[in-house]
This record gives C-alpha cells, structure tokens and sequence, in this order.
C-alpha cells in the first residue's frame, strides 16, 4: 500500500544552499580520513622499520659486550702474569747437611713472630737452590797460572818447602779490545844456477788486501764497516774510540777507503735481488767530496742536485 504525499510532506525539508553544505562537509571528512589512513600506513612502516634496527642494536650491542667480557679477561689475565704471584717454583722446605728441616717451604707464607702471616716475597727465596752461573765456554779460553807471592812457599818452623798439590781454577769474563800491527815477511829465493831465461829472485805473495798497497786489512774495514751502518756510529766517534787504543788515524783516509770499497760493491748490485742492498749501502758511501762522517744518511748525487 503506497503511502500518500501528505505523509512525505512531514519529514523536515532541506533547500539546496543546505544540501551543497553537506555534500561539501562529507567530501571534506572523507578527505581528511584517507590523508589519516595513509599517514597510519607509513607510521606503521616506520614503526617496523625501527622495530628491525632496533633488534640489530641489541645483537651489535650483545656482541661488543661478550667482547668486552673476553678483554677483560684477558687484561686480568694479563695482568696477574706480570703482577702477580708465581707458584712455577713451590720448593721442598730448606734443610741443613743433616737432612733436619729448617724455614718454611718457598712459595709458601712465612709466620713471623707476632703470629701473622706474611705473603712471600718475590724473586729469589731464601733456602731455595738456584739454577747456578752459566756456562761460557762458547768463549776462547786463556789460561793464566796465578802462584802464591814470594815464590815456593816454606814452612814457617822447619823451613821445608811446600810440595805441589794441585790447584784450584776459576772463571772470569774479560773484555779485550787490540789493535796488532801486523808485520808480514815475505821470503825471497836467488837463482843458484847458471839457468838463462828464468827468474832471478823469486818472492813470495803478500796477503790480499781489500785496497791495493793499502795500510789497513781487511779485519780493519769490516769493523769500520759494522761500526757506522751497523751500530750507527759517527767515523768521528770510531776514530775517537781509535785513538784510545793508540791509533791515530785522519779522517779523510777513512773516507777514501769507503768510497773506494763503495766503488767494489757497485758491480754486484742487481735489482730486485739481496745484492741491491748492498749497491744502496755504495750509494749512502759516496757523495761530492768524499763519504759522509755524521749519523745522517746519505745518497749518491743525482741530475740537478747533490747528494745529502
């Protein structure tokens, strides 16, 4: 049964300017609700996003503290190594020759008379054996006899000498620096016969020498050599330590002969091979008016520039 227009005509009417006001109210909110749907998406996003870095942290974190955790185990461990108390050497308890105990065991805490207990000291201990001097005999050994003074002793009642009973020997480190003028002899041999087209006198070689008609050895350069680029001494220094030892030699011939051995080593020099040190040892030898005598290195002289 359909109803009646008087019965529609009670519902409270709406003219246009009304219903464009509500259209545009609607259209506004529906807007307004899509712009917080979207920003709720992308705040949940970053949400997650910030949910997986944080877990990361906490796994970086994590792991810097088992470090933390193995370093400062290592530092104590360290630390009681070089600080604290070493039990490798717990000795027996000290005895006498008798065998009867005497002190308390090493490594142990000692009673004093008080009645406390004092922690045991370190180094050394008191009653333990030592592992002794060590054995030199690496070194040359030269024998020098020592007698008692005044010659073959007497008894001081009878006057009946002393007989031989031995003797008692000890070691004793000494430090010996020599400079030896070594004096070479050649023999000579003259022809005894009547022999033409043969020598007349026939001489023997002399030793071979580093620098031809030179003065010094070869001992003597293989010094000089170790005490200025091995050990870093200044030749002024070396010649100082020379004249000590009553030889006095000027500096210039020291620096002529390492620029001539410099000269010797150039042929070997190879690049890329163990004799290319030795060829920058010849370059550090030599500059514009003779070797270098002060600590500072030096090189050969290049295009333009000289060597410093």
């Amino acid at each position: 049964m359909i109803p009646s227009c008087g019965m529609l005509t009670d519902a409270p009417s709406v003219d246009h300017e009304q219903w464009i006001a509500l259209r545009q109210e609607a259209n506004y909110y529906r807007a307004q609700h899509a712009r917080a749907v979207e920003r709720e998406a992308r705040l949940a996003e970053e949400v997650t996003r910030l949910t997986a870095a944080l877990r990361r942290r906490d796994v970086e974190v994590a792991e810097k503290d088992s470090q933390i955790e193995a370093l400062k185990a290592k530092v104590a461990w360290l630390q009681q190594r070089l600080f604290g108390r070493s039990s490798e050497r717990t000795g027996a308890p000290a005895t006498d020759s008798c065998g009867q105990g005497e002190g308390p065991a090493a490594g142990t805490t000692a009673e004093v008379p008080d009645g406390s207990v004092s922690p045991r000291k370190r180094g050394q201990q008191e009653g333990v054996p030592g592992h002794g001097r060590r054995c030199r005999s690496g070194l040359p050994c030269v024998r020098r006899e020592h007698d008692v003074p005044g010659g073959l002793p007497c008894c001081p009642r009878c006057a009946r000498p002393y007989r031989p009973f031995g003797g008692e020997s000890s070691d004793q480190v000494e430090w010996e620096v020599r400079l030896v003028r070594c004096v070479h002899e050649r023999k000579r041999y003259v022809r005894d016969c009547e022999c033409g087209d043969v020598p007349g006198v026939i001489t023997a070689p002399g030793p071979a020498k580093l620098i031809p008609k030179g003065m010094f050895g070869i001992s003597f350069w293989v010094r000089i050599l170790l005490e200025k680029y091995l050990f870093q001494r200044p030749i002024h220094r070396v010649l100082s330590v020379l004249e000590l030892e009553g030889l006095d030699v000027s500096q210039g011939t020291i620096t002529e002969g390492l620029r001539r051995i410099g000269e010797l080593l150039r042929p070997v020099y190879i690049p890329g091979s163990w004799s290319a040190a030795a060829g920058r040892c010849a370059g550090r030898w030599t500059r514009p008016g003779g070797a270098s005598s002060s600590r500072s290195k030096t090189r050969p002289a290049t295009a333009g520039g000289c060597g410093w």
